[in-house]
């Protein structure tokens, strides 16, 4: 597991697995000696570390500053337990970057240079005693679609500001890359043989109508490589839609494939939307056509935290916030939500949205959660004695009067219906026989800083169809822990 603070980069391991836990061969207690320290790197320079990436087999890792971009190697001893750090040169990476992506398969890697210019690199493996020997190429530059962005914009102040690329993903056969911008716009690039890119439309201006579109651009994007392959742009780039805000998450689908062999692209913007793409067919996947975003969990849709990232397991997309963790299955529809589409009737009572005063919303979960309660079974209150509370449904059928009768709900069936929507094991797929749960979410995480997947396991052959658990480490960060700067006093303020 990779992480990084400042100029100084930390690769740990995790010596025991999830599912000694789950087991009970370890306790509690050894989950906070669990991690290992194994290496630790200082980027020289002024500049911190803006991104950093480290491929599947923990062999390779790619590091970018402002300044500059750096590629190491490592080396595990299996003697001191710890790695060792090896230096690969990057010919040509002359400037910094803002975001860095190696492919599933090694085979290539991806960084964003000044904001806008997207920069792709072969990557060469020799086998050695001791491990895999990786080397670059040269670094080529790709061209996005010229977009139509209007002239005071680009005269404003901010200028191009919005076509800053902030999202890069590989497809997960690491054949198709793909980039997303605060604007909106997603690029696509398929890697095709070196005869087809040549042949193929490789030309046009940059997107950001700067006039650093020369014939050297033109020369690097058909530049291939040494087995013959280079990114082309994809046909279909240009049907895909604007999005309404800004890309927080932009991933492929590993287990939620199409027949004729499209990828699956999810984006999910700063307002929460979930939109699913088909990038060779150019427009929306149908499974994002028959779920708008009022289908769907109202947990989901009601989350004020920003999605960080997202995690695959199969067709199940864990989606994390910093407060927030929710599982979305793109193998099967939401229901029809419950809610009257008119709003509420005339004469029903005040809907109770279940916010707290911070603006946040109150963890149901746990706040409503049945409660143990104990009697006195003695006058002196020497013993007691386990009460068994009846069920509110049987209360009320015998009509024994309860708190939530009074309840100031909608017709819509509550609080306390949508919380056993929310425990039961698939809310409206409750019951039925081999039914697999379409969404799942809790807030028991927080701060979350991110979630790393480790290991996913086949599936089991006698169970194909049955999804392989996934094991993943959650890193928490406390606010409080943060370093803060001195607070601030200004006139006629000072420390008591």
């Amino acid at each position: 597991m990779l992480s990084w603070w400042g100029n100084e980069l930390r690769i740990w391991s995790l010596i025991n697995s999830a599912r000694k836990f789950l087991d009970g061969e370890t306790t509690g207690a050894d989950v906070r000696k669990n991690r290992k320290l194994v290496a630790k790197i200082l980027v020289q320079g002024e500049s911190n570390i803006t991104s950093a990436a480290i491929n599947t087999e923990g062999t390779l890792l790619i590091a970018s500053t402002a300044t500059d971009v750096k590629a190491f190697q490592l080396l595990s001893d299996d003697a001191t337990g710890r790695l060792q750090i090896k230096k690969v040169d990057i010919v040509g990476a002359s400037h910094g970057a803002t975001k860095v992506e190696i492919s599933p398969d090694t085979m290539w890697a991806c960084w964003i240079e000044e904001g806008t210019n997207i920069v792709a690199a072969r990557i060469t493996s020799s086998a050695s005693a001791v491990g895999p020997t990786y080397a670059m190429s040269h670094p080529r530059k790709l061209r996005r679609l010229r977009r139509g962005v209007p002239k005071h914009i680009l005269l404003g102040g901010l200028g191009s500001y919005d076509r800053k690329v902030t999202q890069v993903a590989f497809s997960p056969d690491s054949r198709m890359l793909s980039v997303a911008d605060l604007a909106g716009y997603i690029d696509t690039w398929v890697l095709q043989p070196a005869e087809e890119v040549q042949n193929g439309t490789a030309g046009g201006a940059n997107d950001d109508g700067r006039s650093d579109a020369s014939s050297s651009d033109s020369e690097d994007e058909g530049e291939v490589d040494t087995r013959g392959e280079w990114w082309r742009r994809n046909p279909k780039s240009d049907l895909l839609p604007k999005l309404e805000a800004a890309p927080v998450v932009l991933s492929f689908s590993p287990g939620h494939m199409r027949d004729d062999g499209d990828y699956t692209l999810v984006v999910i913007t700063a307002l929460r939307r979930v939109l699913v793409f088909n990038p060779l067919r150019g427009g929306l996947a149908d499974w994002s056509r028959r779920n708008p975003f009022s289908k769907f969990p109202e947990p989901f849709r009601k989350a004020r935290d920003t999605v960080k990232g997202i995690v695959w397991q199969g067709s199940r997309a864990w989606v994390y916030g910093s407060s927030s963790l929710f599982m979305l299955d793109l193998s099967q529809d939401f229901p029809e939500s419950t809610r009257s589409k008119d709003g509420p009737k005339k004469g029903t009572k005040r809907k109770r949205d279940g916010l707290a005063g911070a603006g946040g919303q109150i963890n149901k979960e746990h706040s409503l959660a049945p409660q143990q309660i104990k009697a006195s079974a003695a006058p002196d209150g020497t013993e007691w004695a386990d009460v068994e509370m009846a069920d509110a449904d049987d209360q009320k059928s015998n009509g024994a009067s309860s708190a939530y009768e009074d309840d100031d709900d909608d017709t819509d069936g509550g609080e306390l219906q949508r919380l056993r929507g929310d425990q039961a094991p698939n809310g409206d797929d409750a019951g039925k026989e081999n039914s697999k749960p379409k969404t799942w979410h809790t807030f028991q995480y927080r701060p979350i800083l991110g979630i790393v997947p480790l290991v996913i396991a086949p599936p089991k052959k006698s169970q194909p169809d049955k999804l392989a658990p996934i094991e993943v480490a959650l890193v928490e960060r406390p606010f409080w822990d943060l370093d803060l700067p001195s607070r601030y006093a200004g006139d006629g303020e000072w420390e008591r």
